[in-house]
């Protein structure tokens, strides 16, 4: 897997000049400089297990009033070692923005700035706060109404006001013993907290420092500095944390007394969706789509099939389903292979009982004829809309915990809207190729939930499967 890395010191240039014509009220300035081309670097995850075991020593800085604009001119080999000191578990996972939060907590004297993950398991009504670059849980926090989770935002600072009571946190790591959590605030407020205690740094180093946070914020992030909805990996985002925050302010995993840890047990339904590219596209060659690949579909002609095999286990497939001489006949999208039809009993209904409990009802799921071999030995559990893929493991957690007796975490938010937002428009608006469904159901899917065209086409006949050959 191979990761772009920006060639930030040409922008930095820029950000320079735009802040000295600032400074000097030519407020209309601009500076226009091209970036060089892009350097490529090796991604091996297996560096980033192992964490840097030396100290850091956060040298005695010399602070002038220009120091809040220089603080982040650090070498290559500066930043690489910063950011191997994270141990960032894993590098290439993209995260929205707005999943993404900030603790800012007081260690003596200096604050510290942690990125989080913020986990909320809506069965068990408790929040997890995980460290987001070794994912590494920090504390629990538990609450009874999950609107009043977060309190205010303040648009200015971008952290929330009258939010979490952070006295109440249970399950905290050692780290926390001696610290007070002072702010919390979404991603911007990594940065942000800079500003909004600059009067403090100024009194208490004695200090006229000048600053320009906006401007910095703009040029790191590429983008208009106030958005709530940015895609970003974890290596852009440890970058841009190791660079824009302050070295005093920044926390490294050995100072959590975390380390990322792979294959854990309780970690099945949490980050299976974070595999690499190159996984991805061996597992996309497993359905072997025979439809046009590119072909645009809208989301409510896709729906979600949930069945178990013969040893209890829970599949989930994307069908195409249509209605004709009182059966329901269903096709899987991607091979075009008819699965089953079932019988019509009662008017066609979608049915929502509560946030986690919702299907199709008026077909007889009991009772399908016309049954390809792969589904001799199942169990159809239920026909729901297209996005079930995508919040299946988050509605059935606590079964899965119950029937394998592990207590899995609950999964990160984040994997449900991996490649399309879905949630945020009415379905029979949204359209994208039957690739992109595929590549969505990869991800927002468990390896041992998926079914792919190989197990459908087992002992049909030849006049079956010709259209796949």
């Amino acid at each position: 897997m191979k990761l772009q890395k920006n060639n930030k010191y040409a922008k930095m240039i820029a950000t320079m000049l735009l802040t000295s014509a600032i400074l000097s009220g030519c407020g209309n300035a601009e500076a226009v400089v091209e970036p060089n081309e892009s350097e490529v670097i090796e991604e091996i995850v297996e560096e980033n297990i192992n964490v840097v075991e030396e100290d850091i020593e956060v040298h005695d800085i010399v602070k002038d009033q220009y120091y809040y604009y220089n603080y982040f001119n650090i070498t290559d080999q500066e930043r690489e070692n910063r950011l191997k000191r994270l141990d960032i578990k894993y590098p290439n996972v993209v995260h929205r923005s707005n999943h993404i939060k900030t603790l800012l907590v007081r260690d003596g004297d200096v604050y510290k700035v942690l990125p989080v993950l913020l986990i909320v398991d809506d069965i068990e009504k408790v929040s997890t706060f995980y460290d987001l670059f070794t994912e590494e849980k920090l504390f629990d926090y538990s609450y009874n109404d999950i609107s009043e989770i977060e309190g205010e935002l303040d648009v200015q600072y971008h952290y929330y006001i009258n939010g979490y009571n952070f006295s109440k946190i249970q399950n905290a790591i050692p780290y926390f013993d001696n610290k007070e959590i002072v702010g919390y605030g979404t991603c911007l407020y990594t940065q942000l907290f800079l500003i909004e205690h600059f009067d403090e740094f100024k009194e208490k180093d004695g200090i006229n420092y000048q600053i320009d946070i906006d401007s910095i914020i703009e040029y790191f992030y590429d983008i208009p500095f106030n958005t709530g909805d940015l895609m970003i990996s974890s290596y852009d985002y440890a970058d841009n944390y190791v660079t824009t925050v302050p070295l005093e302010n920044q926390v490294t995993s050995k100072e959590l007394g975390l380390k990322s840890k792979y294959n854990a047990e309780e970690d099945k339904y949490f980050d299976f969706w974070k595999i690499s590219d190159e996984e991805a596209e061996d597992r996309l060659a497993n359905f072997e789509i025979v439809v046009d690949s590119k072909e645009e579909m809208t989301a409510d002609s896709i729906h979600t099939l949930v069945f178990k095999d013969s040893e209890g286990n829970y599949k989930l497939m994307n069908i195409v389903m249509f209605v004709e001489d009182g059966m329901v006949r269903v096709s899987d999208v991607y091979t075009a292979i008819h699965l089953f039809d079932a019988p019509i009993v009662s008017k066609l209904n979608y049915k929502i009982v509560n946030e986690n409990v919702h299907y199709y009802e008026g077909m007889d799921l009991e009772n399908i004829v016309n049954v390809i071999p792969y589904f001799d030995d199942k169990e159809i559990v239920k026909i729901d809309i297209f996005n079930q893929t995508n919040y299946f493991v988050g509605e059935t957690i606590n079964e899965l915990r119950k029937k394998d007796g592990v207590d899995y975490k609950y999964p990160e938010s984040t994997y449900w809207f991996y490649l399309y937002p879905m949630e945020e428009c009415n379905s029979a608006e949204i359209s994208y190729s039957v690739e992109e469904y595929a590549k969505n159901y990869l991800v927002t899917v468990p390896q041992d939930m998926q079914v792919n065209s190989k197990d459908l086409k087992m002992n049909l006949d030849k006049d079956k499967v010709k259209t796949l050959n």
